[in-house]
C-alpha cells in the first residue's frame, strides 16, 4: 500500500506538471500582451519583432505604449504593462533590467556632407557646429555627461521631441544631429557616423518588476527579443 501511494503521488505530480505546461502553452497562444517601449526602439527594432511574434502566436492580442524612459519606468512600477523596453537606468532600484543590446550614439548629417564617409567623429569636432538633439531626459544626461567630460559647451539651442523632426531639420541644413544609431533611417538622405573620443552608447534592456513573474505571452516575447538581438538589433 505504501509503495502504491508513493507511485500514485509521483504520477499525480507528473500529471499536474503536464497540465500546467499545457495551460501555459494555451495562455501563450491565446493571451494578451501589454508592454511599453521607448520611441527610438519602437520605430526601428520593434516592427520586425512584432511581425515574427504575430506569425508564431496569432491568437495573442498586443498593446504597445510608446513612452519616454521616465514614464515607461513608472508604468512598469505601477504594473500598467507587463514590462518595458528602454535604456537601462543609471541607478537600478526596484525594477530589474535584462540587457538586450548596446546602441551607439552617432552624428547624423546629410549623406553628401564631407564627414559622412568618416569611420568616426569626435565630440570636439561636433562642438564646432550647431547640434540638434532629442529632448529625452536619458539622452540629455548622456550627452551632458560626455560634454562635461570633454570640457565642451557647443551650440545646443535646438531640441526636438521626435526623431523624424530631427531628421527633417538635418535634411533642411539646420545642423548636425546626435541620435541613437537604431533611430537613423536606413533609406534616407542622411548618414550616421559613430561618435568617438569619447564613445557614446546606451544599453537597451527589458525592464521588469523585481520578483514579478511574466505572463506566458510576455515571457515568450521577451525570449524572442533576446534571441533576435544577439550581436545587435534585428534588421526590419
Amino acid at each position: 500500500g505504501e509503495q502504491l501511494l508513493i507511485s500514485a503521488r509521483k504520477a499525480m505530480a507528473e500529471l499536474d506538471a503536464a497540465l500546467a505546461h499545457l495551460q501555459q502553452t494555451a495562455d501563450a497562444q491565446q493571451g494578451h500582451l501589454a508592454f511599453a517601449c521607448v520611441p527610438t526602439v519602437a520605430g526601428s527594432t520593434l516592427p520586425a519583432l512584432l511581425t515574427e511574434f504575430a506569425r508564431r502566436y496569432p491568437g495573442v492580442t498586443v498593446a504597445v505604449r510608446e513612452l519616454r524612459q521616465p514614464e515607461l519606468l513608472e508604468a512598469v512600477r505601477r504594473r500598467e504593462v507587463d514590462f518595458g523596453i528602454a535604456p537601462q537606468p543609471d541607478r537600478l532600484g526596484e525594477p530589474d533590467a535584462r540587457p538586450l543590446f548596446t546602441d551607439d550614439y552617432v552624428a547624423v548629417l546629410p549623406a553628401d556632407h564631407p564627414a559622412a564617409s568618416k569611420n568616426g567623429i569626435s565630440l570636439r569636432e561636433l562642438s564646432q557646429v550647431r547640434l540638434l538633439a532629442l529632448g529625452s531626459s536619458q539622452f540629455r544626461r548622456d550627452l551632458q555627461r560626455a560634454l562635461e567630460q570633454e570640457g565642451l559647451t557647443p551650440d545646443m539651442g535646438y531640441e526636438f521631441t521626435h526623431v523624424s523632426t530631427v531628421i527633417g531639420m538635418i535634411e533642411a541644413g539646420l545642423g548636425i544631429g546626435i541620435l541613437p544609431r537604431i533611430a537613423v533611417p536606413r533609406a534616407s538622405s542622411v548618414a550616421g557616423v559613430r561618435i568617438v573620443r569619447p564613445v557614446m552608447k546606451r544599453t537597451i534592456a527589458v525592464i521588469t518588476i523585481r520578483g514579478h513573474s511574466l505572463s506566458p505571452a510576455a515571457a515568450r516575447f521577451v525570449a524572442l527579443c533576446e534571441r533576435s538581438v544577439v550581436g545587435g538589433p534585428p534588421k526590419s
